[in-house]
């Protein structure tokens, strides 16, 4: 045998190596979206102090999580939008569990009465008010699980 030559002993375990290395940078590729989406959900979970039952309601609700964040970004991608969406207290929410959280299932009391709208015959109007900058306009409140319609 020739000494020049290695042998199959040592140029096997070497491309064995490589091609594990090649298939750990392939892996690295498809993941970054969702460790970064891990690290957002740890840090979430720390802002809004949740705590999860147990590894299954967990791993639920970064589901969740993960789903409406791709939702925030992909609508804030979009460049014809005047408003910007993020992660807010309910982003481990489905929709179904928003809705029946914070509304109630009492319809307000409708006041009816048999005038018509008082300003349905004014034409003089601005095409557009910005209400912010008259001051009737407040910042937003959240009002949690208040139970009725009424701001307060």
């Amino acid at each position: 045998m020739d000494s020049r030559r290695p042998s199959l002993c040592l140029i096997l375990p070497a491309i064995i190596f490589l091609v594990l290395i090649c298939m750990a940078f392939q892996l690295a590729k498809l993941r970054p979206i969702d460790l970064t989406m891990e690290a957002q959900f740890e840090q979430w979970i720390i802002q809004q102090k949740r705590v999860y039952e147990n590894a299954t309601e967990k791993a639920r609700r970064f589901s969740i999580f993960k789903a409406n964040v791709e939702y925030i970004d992909s609508f804030n991608a979009k460049g014809d939008r005047t408003v910007r969406l993020g992660a807010n207290q309910f982003a481990d929410r489905t929709d179904e569990e928003y809705t029946s959280r914070l509304t109630s299932n009492v319809e307000p009391p409708l006041k009816r009465n048999n005038e018509s709208f008082r300003y349905a015959n004014v034409t003089d109007v601005p095409y557009r008010i910005d209400w912010r900058k008259l001051g009737a306009v407040t910042p937003i409140k959240d009002q949690k699980r208040c139970g009725t319609s009424k701001i307060k």
